[in-house]
């Protein structure tokens, strides 16, 4: 029976325009967000009673987005994204004038159990440094209040650090960040002890990191102190507007250096230095590597707005992967099954390069968002996902964890140091969601195994394929569909015709066609041996697409 002076509280709150959960949770201009915060305090605490569990989470962020928006996700008990069938759940709640009926069939259809449950879960609260989360995150626990549940916050944390959270106390470890931070120390640890090719850290390197001026640069400190790495320089800390002009969202789609505004502290770099610079995005979840080029005579600062050279998050894969299968072909396999997953739009020249590495390694591809890629690599014994735009991990299941412990307990001494290896990489990848801070050491070591000192050994492992994305907005996104995991497009006819007379005429050449998930944009990718002709093939889909789908109105 639900409580009148919940439902009486909940339509209060009625957020002013309609809002869709997607993969991102709810985002929007931070103004508009706290009926929608309040609603979805209620939404955790009925996911939290709708299944046995310690906790459920709560992050408010907009991670890559400007300083202005902000956002509100749920996070699964076991760490992951809120399920589709509760998305849906979620974009009603918050839309509903009156939320009686969906909480009245969420009571009989989920067995939320408003009232008389032995044991009252908790929902776990955090947020980013946006100067709105805070009081946002004070809504949503008055919400989880009322539903009578007791709530936990974290505080200013990144959003995969409260995925981790979430998981391991389903699990009955204790959710902290000095948990966290020894995780990942253990295995970077581990790695210096038997796999790293030189023991003793070059003092010619250093990583130079771009923390968006977001919540990752606190994170990056206790990385940094629990895991002794040397020679780390943080920048963008937060003297700056968070995710402007720096952060891993704008390198890597604007292939320039970022604007670094407390350039300061590198400048004292050696001219003669190898330098790792990367960026994380504004919640910490999206990690970009970059090369970028400087004379002895140029300060870092001048490289502002000049071309780099990014390495998206196809490269993560490809370097794990490396990895992998040489402390697998150690153990012969171990018939543990091994699955890179990637979407539609990975390079191509990254997807010959894994099928080239041959077994244990897979290669699968699904459907475009982190969601599927993370629920696909799941599905195997050790599962290798990142998008393009850096978001990614290594995930390990049991059963992989439990064979490798069975190795170290019983065999000889070269084949327990690569199971040991491999434990190492699962202790410093998070388990629950990509992560830019424990992937940059994830990434590190990967790199110090392959005893690659520079980024161009990892960059020159293949060479991508000319490429050219575009988002076209239209007037009706709607028309088009595609098939196959985005791969195929069925309707309108006429598009459908252009893409495939083109492919049969220029075989190299691939293109795609997608609605966007979020705006009413359609975007448009295409590869292939030669830029021009490339540009040329491109220009005649964006007008056949335009043509289809109308320019937008003045």
């Amino acid at each position: 029976m639900l409580d009148d002076n919940v439902v009486f509280e909940i339509q209060k709150w009625k957020p002013s325009q309609q809002f869709s959960y997607g993969t991102a949770g709810f985002r929007a201009h931070a103004n508009l967000l706290p009926p929608v915060v309040f609603r979805c305090g209620i939404l955790a605490a009925a996911r939290a009673l709708s299944i046995p569990c310690v906790c459920v989470g709560l992050m408010i962020t907009a991670s890559h987005n400007p300083s202005e928006d902000n956002g509100v996700k749920i996070i699964e008990p076991d760490g992951s994204m809120l399920s589709e069938k509760w998305e849906t759940i979620a974009s009603k709640l918050v839309n509903l004038d009156n939320p009686r009926q969906i909480l009245e069939e969420l009571c009989v259809e989920e067995d939320v159990a408003l009232k008389n449950k032995s044991v009252r879960p908790t929902v776990y609260v955090g947020y980013d440094s946006r100067e709105s989360s805070e009081p946002l995150s004070r809504l949503a626990q008055q919400a989880v209040k009322l539903m009578g549940l007791k709530y936990k916050c974290f505080g200013k944390v990144t959003t995969p650090q409260l995925h981790y959270f979430v998981k391991v106390a389903n699990e009955g470890v204790q959710a902290n960040k000095e948990n966290y931070f020894q995780r990942i120390a253990m295995g970077w640890d581990t790695l210096s002890q038997y796999a790293f090719t030189n023991t003793l850290e070059n003092e010619n390197i250093f990583r130079i990191v771009d923390c968006a001026n977001g919540v990752g640069s606190e994170a990056m400190q206790g990385l940094i102190e629990y895991t002794k790495i040397k020679n780390v320089l943080c920048v963008n800390t937060g003297d700056g507007e968070l995710n402007k002009h720096c952060g891993a969202d704008f390198i890597q789609k604007n292939v320039i250096f970022p604007i670094i505004s407390d350039s300061s502290k590198i400048e004292s770099i050696p001219s003669n230095a190898l330098v790792h610079f990367c960026s994380l995005d504004g919640d910490a979840d999206r990690l970009i590597y970059f090369i970028a080029e400087k004379s002895e005579s140029d300060s870092w600062c001048s490289l502002t707005g000049q071309r780099v050279r990014v390495l998206e998050g196809d490269r993560l894969s490809v370097l794990a992967a490396l990895v992998i299968k040489k402390f697998l072909d150690v153990l012969h396999g171990g018939n543990l099954s091994v699955g890179v997953i990637q979407t539609a739009y990975a390079n191509g020249a990254s997807t010959a390069f894994l099928k080239d590495l041959g077994e244990p390694i897979q290669v699968e591809c699904v459907s475009t968002g982190v969601k599927h890629l993370e629920r696909a690599a799941r599905r195997y014994d050790i599962g290798i996902f990142w998008e393009a735009n850096g978001h990614g991990t290594i995930l390990f299941s049991e059963s992989a964890k439990s064979f490798l412990r069975e190795i170290i307990e019983s065999t000889a001494k070269h084949t327990k140091k690569a199971a040991l290896c491999l434990l190492a990489l699962s202790s410093i990848a998070n388990q629950a969601t990509g992560d830019a801070i424990s992937n940059f050491i994830l990434a590190e070591a990967l790199l110090k195994v392959m005893g690659w000192q520079d980024l161009t050994s990892w960059e020159s492992l293949y060479q991508d394929l000319p490429n050219i994305y575009k988002a076209l907005h239209v007037q009706n996104k709607e028309i088009i569909q595609t098939v196959d995991q985005e791969r195929t497009v069925i309707a309108p006819e006429s598009v459908s015709r252009v893409i495939k007379d083109l492919s049969e005429s220029q075989p190299s050449y691939r293109f795609l066609i997608r609605p966007s998930g979020t705006e009413n944009v359609v975007r448009i990718y295409g590869e292939g041996p030669s830029l021009q002709t490339l540009i040329h093939l491109m220009q005649q889909i964006e007008n056949v697409v335009l043509q289809a789908c109308g320019t937008p109105k003045a």
